[in-house]
């Protein structure tokens, strides 16, 4: 049973840049495939050769992707650690039970990796089966008491799947051709995924972002008034410009997108959990006016 239907919030972004991309993408196989039947019907013979080359030319592409897909889930599986009942159980049931809850008929599998002190996990598809990785890093923030910075993180990255991030990027591809409209959507989908964890662990959605701007021990000193602020005392256009390259949106947007004043009162910014003192509404006044910055005053004139 589905219990978290109603409860998150699909991102407007997500949803806007979707049907976009999917406008676009429907336009060009109708044009794709017009242009082919048209060299293969009334072309001369050069012209049919052309089109039925296109045939095992999008074959290789596409054996291509298997190949490299393949290959990255079996070094994952090659120097990764599979987590289960009997491996960082209380981990994995984590991942079992959000997966649960949000619909995921099968638990995917999960792995813990070494990736060199950075706080990440990640999630993919491959055929059939679903991957969560987990980043050695951030499971040590689980054990040293960060329990929901690091359950924000793993009902994130199962975000991706119960949203079916992966299979529609495969016939969203052509759209990708519009610059910068491909990073816009994923951006939204970050934000999907930002609501999904903040469904299960409202708390951790604060800790959790935190945590990826400041590292796993430093986050616990961070002012987040004073972070948020930021946004102000560092804006320019080459900041507002580098976003539009970017999958993922900047981290006070993403903070903005999950806080709530009710939150913060018990968000704890130190080992010695002394909570923030300062007044909430005055902060959600200040990050509400940063996010409608009108970030064309740095376009060149």
């Amino acid at each position: 049973m589905d219990d978290s239907l109603g409860f998150y919030e699909v991102s407007t972004k997500e949803k806007a840049y979707f049907a976009v991309r999917l406008i676009v993408s429907v336009v060009l196989y109708a044009l794709i495939i017009a242009v082919i039947g048209a060299m293969v019907t009334e072309g001369a013979d050069g012209e049919r050769a052309k089109a039925t080359f296109l045939i095992p030319a999008a074959l290789f592409f596409f054996l291509l992707y298997i190949l490299r897909n393949g290959l990255f889930i079996g070094l994952i599986k090659s120097f990764s650690v599979k987590l289960g009942e009997k491996q960082l159980p209380e981990v994995y049931k984590i991942v079992s039970d959000c997966s649960y809850r949000l619909g995921i008929k099968r638990t995917p599998n999960v792995y813990l990796l070494q990736a060199g002190g950075s706080l990440n996990a990640f999630s993919k598809k491959f055929f059939n089966s679903n991957y969560v990785v987990i980043y050695s890093d951030l499971l040590e923030a689980y054990y040293q008491g960060d329990k929901d910075a690091v359950e924000f993180v793993i009902a994130h990255e199962l975000g991706h799947i119960k949203r079916n991030h992966f299979i529609k990027e495969l016939f969203l591809a052509p759209s990708a051709v519009v610059p910068f409209l491909a990073a816009a959507y994923y951006r939204g989908c970050e934000l999907t995924c930002d609501n999904i964890g903040k469904f299960f662990n409202p708390k951790g959605a604060l800790s959790g972002l935190l945590m990826l701007a400041g590292g796993k021990v430093i986050y616990r000193e961070l002012n987040l008034e004073a972070y948020i602020n930021q946004e102000k005392t560092d804006a320019s256009f080459w900041r507002w410009l580098v976003e539009k390259f970017l999958s993922h949106p900047n981290l006070y947007k993403r903070l903005l997108n999950v806080y709530d004043p009710t939150m913060v009162s018990k968000f704890k910014v130190s080992a010695s959990s002394k909570p923030y003192k300062y007044d909430t509404s005055e902060v959600l006044e200040k990050i509400v006016d940063a996010d409608k910055a009108d970030y064309s005053r740095y376009m060149p004139k």
